[in-house]
Order: C-alpha cells, then sequence, then structure tokens
C-alpha cells in the first residue's frame, strides 16, 4: 500500500468520486468538487490524498493548506466543511493517510493539522475537540407523521407563516441569495462568504443541488441550499433577513425540505452541524433533530495546545460585536477579504 497525492485531473476526479460514492461511510465534503471551489474562491491549495492498494483506491483525505495569518499556515480537512477527514477501508489505509498528512504539514513548515472526523481515529498524537455535533432527521416517507412528530409550537409557526402569505419556491439562480447571505453574516457577527463560492457551488453540483427559497410578496425572505447526496439531503447553507424573522420563515422552510424529501424518497435530513449552545443549536434541538457529537481531531507538532478558533473564543466576542454594527455595504466589501482567515 502506498499514499498518492491526486493531480487535477479528469481520471483522478472519478477515481476519486467512484470511490466516495461506493463508501457507505462516506460525506458529501469528501466529493472532488470542493477540490475546484476552495482553491478558486480562496486561493487554498488542495492536497488530496489517496490510500492506494493494486492500483485501488482503499482510502482518502482532502486537505487543503490554509492561510490562518500572513505567512502562517495549516491543513484541513476541509475548510468550511462539515464533515470530511479520513474516509477509508480499515485500520492500515487509515495510518498511511495520517503519516502522510503528517508528513505533508512538517514539509510545507504548517502549524496543525485538523481532521474534521464524524467517528474519531484512535491515535495517540492526536488531540480531540467536541465542540460541534451534527444535526440529523431520519425520513420515513410519511409527512402527517412527520408533521405531527414535529411538536404543536412548531406546527404552530409552519402555519403562522402560511397565514402571512409566505410561500416556498425552489430554484437554480441564486441572484437573491447573496443579499440575504450578507445581511445574515452580519447579523450573527461573521464576514461574508465571496459571491464567487456560491456560484462556483452552483456550478460544480448543478445536476444534485437546488436553492429552496422562502419569499413574502414576491421578494425571497430566507433561503437554504440542499445538495442531494446519496439518500441525504444535506442543507449546508441557509440564511434569513432579519426584519422577517417574525414571520417565522426558516420554519417553513425546513418544513418544506422535509416534506419534499418524503416525497422524493430520501431518508435523511442531514441539517449538518452547529457549535454546542449556540442559537442554531438551540433551534435544530427545537426541530426534534437528532444531534450527534462531532470528533473534531488535530495534529499539532510538540502536543501544544490546539488553536481556539471558534466564536465562543472569549478574544473572539469584541470583534463579533463590532462587526454586527458595521455599516452592511462595508461587510459586503471586506468580508469576502476576510472570511478566508476563518476557516
Amino acid at each position: 500500500m502506498d499514499v498518492q497525492s491526486l493531480d487535477d485531473s479528469v481520471h483522478s476526479a472519478e477515481r476519486w468520486n467512484n470511490y466516495v460514492w461506493s463508501s457507505p461511510k462516506a460525506t458529501s465534503d469528501h466529493l472532488w468538487g470542493w477540490r475546484r471551489i476552495l482553491k478558486e474562491s480562496f486561493d487554498f491549495e488542495p492536497y488530496y490524498l489517496a490510500a492506494v492498494e493494486n492500483d485501488d483506491i482503499v482510502g482518502i483525505l482532502p486537505l487543503f493548506r490554509i492561510l490562518r495569518k500572513p505567512g502562517r499556515y495549516a491543513l484541513s480537512s476541509i475548510p468550511f466543511g462539515n464533515y470530511g477527514g479520513i474516509l477509508a477501508d480499515n485500520e492500515e489505509a487509515t495510518t498511511f493517510l495520517l503519516e502522510s498528512a503528517k508528513e505533508l504539514l512538517h514539509i510545507l513548515g504548517g502549524e496543525y493539522l485538523e481532521l474534521r472526523h464524524r467517528d474519531s481515529v484512535p491515535d495517540e498524537t492526536l488531540q480531540g475537540k467536541n465542540l460541534y455535533s451534527r444535526f440529523t432527521l431520519p425520513l420515513s416517507g410519511d409527512p402527517v407523521r412527520h408533521f405531527t412528530e414535529i411538536g404543536r409550537s412548531n406546527r404552530n409557526k409552519i402555519n403562522k407563516s402560511k397565514r402571512r402569505g409566505l410561500s416556498v419556491t425552489r430554484s437554480k439562480d441564486m441572484s437573491a441569495l447573496y443579499p440575504i447571505h450578507v445581511h445574515t453574516a452580519r447579523r450573527l457577527g461573521t464576514p461574508c462568504f465571496p459571491r464567487r463560492y456560491f456560484e462556483l457551488i452552483m456550478e460544480t453540483f448543478s445536476e444534485k443541488i437546488e436553492i429552496v427559497y422562502v419569499s413574502l410578496d414576491g421578494k425571497p425572505i430566507a433561503y437554504d441550499i440542499v445538495l442531494k447526496f446519496k439518500d441525504s439531503l444535506v442543507c449546508q447553507f441557509n440564511g434569513a433577513l432579519e426584519n422577517h424573522l417574525h414571520d417565522c420563515p426558516n420554519y417553513l422552510l425546513i418544513w418544506s425540505i422535509i416534506e419534499a424529501g418524503c416525497a422524493e424518497g430520501f431518508k435523511e435530513f442531514d441539517y449538518c452541524r452547529s457549535r454546542k449552545g449556540s442559537g442554531t443549536a438551540l433551534f435544530k434541538n427545537r426541530l426534534h433533530m437528532k444531534e450527534e457529537q462531532l470528533a473534531y481531531q488535530y495534529y499539532v507538532p510538540e502536543r501544544r495546545a490546539v488553536p481556539e478558533r471558534h466564536p465562543s473564543n472569549p478574544k473572539y466576542q469584541r470583534l463579533i460585536s463590532i462587526w454586527k454594527r458595521m455599516p452592511l455595504e462595508l461587510t459586503e466589501h471586506i468580508g469576502p477579504a476576510l472570511v478566508r482567515y476563518l476557516a
């Protein structure tokens, strides 16, 4: 067995994606398409490692060199993703990939290696963090049952949004998405992504992705990007205008995706990760989502402390507060240049 760094070719993409689609533990973050998206949006250099045995791929690890500060780098699998990390058929392939990633980190002079695992890899050199949870809802195919199980309070909010005249549409057109994203990012105190990031997502996964909009009087006020991966509906990106939150657009939005997922035969609604104790985590709890702890793991040379790069770190609170008060146009202008440092 050896580990290869795959080149950016059609053949490599086909080999990689064939492994992803055949592996039962693969996630949408393992798809080859993120290589181009993250490279072109943020200039993150990709290193796609494949454990190969008898010319067959038996494990993969997508890595990107991310910029922490000017001149200071790390390796992440994968930046801005929910999952990623090592995907392998057996312990031997896992070990080969992990050791290759450590070696690559040393060659590049990186500060740490981040592996966004769903399940931890046993290795004494890795440090763990339990900051994030994954939220999912198994789909039974019976929307009536789900509407009952979602709870009275949530049903009332969904019905309230309908009484207020909110409607749901599905589209490939992202022109209405970006203004909502910029508003949402500022409200949450985080820099916005570049418009090109969303354009590349829609372009790369065009056959498997759509935007679900909630509109009032024909104007979109909330959105969710839905990626169809195997038997799951993966909802990784969403936003809503603050002055319409009282109309409960997010409740109608999520319910419409669940309802459509049942009709289309999907088995799981994957609402991805949220930081424990955050507002989004509480929202997902209120929707009766199943919560599963994510096992993010880090390799830091010389076993230094794992960097605390998350919004709950007290040192970021003042910056978050300032960002929320900044003019919207300014956040849209400088946000895309700053967000790459938060990958």
